[in-house]
């Protein structure tokens, strides 16, 4: 489960990071890069990765068909990212590997939407705008650019499926009494402390081990930590609700649904960045308002006169928040 160490040290693994478009002008086939465009954002983390070191970015790397884990994919001795910046296809070794604007487009169109990333729809775009703005005589401003990568991420961020509950979808308990309300408690408190098969990792440390080793495989290990968030979800549901905690309960029950979404969006920082940029920017306040919402609990029991003993569960959990 998340905490307050774990929000902090995303924080700092989101800071301002700077990254470069290569775009397509001039009358020529040469191709120059484009002013640097800072940025603030998660977003900017994890579309500015070049684990090559090739001037290249990886989901760049994903549209040329190069390889992002070796700088000169064609072994010609000049690394990806000059040869495209030189007008060079970086998959035919020189001297006589000229990149025109007809391969280029054949990257545009060569793959149906279904075959494509969230990645790879937004680079095609991207070299689209590029080759129109070539074709018109106007490069694209650095503004127009940082315009683009702006629609994008809004466009990912209003896709986010936001779950919101009723009081209809849970069962609740309209005689309640002191004693009712303990048992929720226990019962609450026996979901969120019930031990796993395997003791579970932080996902931030798991997020961090993959990207420094710039391994995917490392984000599987993300799936148990979203199992035991569903499960817990399944099991909220399943409770017998008193009358006066079921806004409480609901809140609480859509804070897990976002902390499910947003460990899910991070699977996917390695293999398709721009589908991974809801769950990651979300991820941060979803993870705050589920442990406040967790505290609030406490706040709720004690205001009810619920007085938990050492040997119940609820004294456990909420006595120890």
């Amino acid at each position: 489960m998340p905490s307050k160490k774990n929000i902090l040290l995303l924080g700092l693994a989101i800071i301002s990071i700077s990254f470069l478009y290569f775009i397509i002008f001039s009358s020529t086939e040469e191709i120059y890069i484009a002013p640097t465009i800072a940025t603030s954002t998660a977003e900017s983390a994890i579309l500015s990765k070049d684990s090559d070191s090739d001037s290249l970015k990886d989901w760049e790397e994903g549209l040329w068909k190069t390889d992002p884990l070796n700088a000169d994919t064609d072994g010609d001795g000049t690394e990806d990212g000059a040869e495209i910046k030189n007008g060079r296809d970086p998959l035919t070794k020189g001297p006589n590997d000229k990149l025109d604007t007809d391969t280029v487009t054949n990257k545009i169109n060569s793959e149906t939407d279904n075959d494509l990333t969230e990645t790879d729809k937004f680079s095609r775009e991207l070299f689209v705008k590029i080759i129109a703005a070539k074709n018109s005589g106007t490069p694209p401003t650095e503004k127009e650019l940082e315009a683009f990568l702006s629609s994008t991420v809004q466009t990912q961020l209003k896709n986010q499926k936001i779950k919101h509950y009723t009081e209809g979808d849970f069962q609740v308990e309209t005689s309640e009494s002191k004693e009712k309300i303990k048992q929720y408690g226990n019962a609450l408190a026996t979901i969120l402390t019930e031990k796993t098969p395997e003791p579970l990792e932080y996902e931030i440390a798991i997020v961090d081990r993959a990207t420094q080793k710039n391994d995917p495989s490392e984000l599987k290990k993300l799936d148990p930590l979203i199992a035991q968030y569903q499960k817990i979800e399944s099991e909220l549901f399943k409770m017998t609700v008193p009358k006066s905690a079921v806004q409480q309960h609901i809140l609480f029950t859509e804070r897990v649904s976002g902390m499910i979404y947003s460990i899910t969006g991070l699977k996917y920082i390695l293999s398709d960045p721009i589908k991974a940029l809801p769950g990651v920017s979300s991820y941060a306040e979803n993870a705050e308002s589920f442990l406040i919402t967790a505290h609030q609990f406490k706040n709720y029991f004690d205001t009810s006169g619920v007085i938990f003993d050492q040997t119940d569960h609820g004294y456990d959990f909420f006595d120890k928040l």
